[in-house]
């Protein structure tokens, strides 16, 4: 199982600005502001590790080698979609026998649950998944959008807090020179309990 992000990262806003950001560090010059950016960006990325979660909506592309086989554990042969707060799903294409690309509708071929932690995916009732390509890999596409919203602000306040604490640390413990190109410090054990803390209640659990 492999996903891969589809939409440009440059096209992704960042849950916080660099306005917001130089704000909450009492930054007011704007020699510093590339800095900013990556302090935001390495913030985000962390917090997203954190919770497992895309914060901004993105779209992604989860490939699997074949359609799940039915077991003890996964009865309905469902397929998982990561990073929690589904907004659609966008296709689920397959390599059939003959060595084509089709494309599975929804409801007549498979239906899904976005209520739980994760979305599941299964054949729709009366069906099941059909037969595929003898290649081994890469058989199976679902194409997703997910994410909190397409504003930053659509991103809950307690996970944006969490970004601008991760940047204030990172503010604040710059080399000892005080330039911000010393970029961002690897965080301290309580800066890290402090930071699955708080974003608690986010915090999704491991697939499988």
């Amino acid at each position: 199982m492999a996903t891969k992000l589809l939409t440009p990262r440059a096209d992704i806003p960042e849950p916080v600005s660099v306005a917001t950001a130089k704000v909450h560090c009492r930054i007011t010059h704007a020699k510093e502001d590339a800095a900013v950016a990556r302090w935001i960006q390495a913030a985000r990325e962390h917090v997203e590790n954190i919770t497992r979660r895309q914060l901004v909506s993105a779209q992604y592309r989860l490939t699997l080698d074949d359609f799940p086989q039915a077991t003890r554990q996964n009865t309905y042969r469902e397929i998982v979609l990561p990073f929690g707060e589904l907004q659609t799903i966008d296709s689920v294409q397959y390599l059939d026998t003959d060595r084509a690309w089709q494309t599975l509708a929804v409801d007549d071929d498979y239906i899904f649950d976005a209520d739980g932690d994760y979305v599941r995916v299964v054949p729709a009732g009366g069906t099941v998944w059909p037969a595929t390509d003898i290649q081994p890999i890469g058989k199976v596409r679902v194409t997703f959008t997910c994410g909190y919203g397409d504003a930053a602000t659509d991103v809950p306040e307690v996970i944006r807090s969490a970004v601008l604490k991760f940047i204030e640390y990172t503010n604040a413990s710059r080399g000892a020179g005080g330039s911000a190109e010393a970029g961002v410090t690897g965080l301290s054990r309580a800066m890290e309990a402090a930071l699955q803390s708080q974003l608690g209640i986010y915090i999704l659990p491991e697939i499988g």
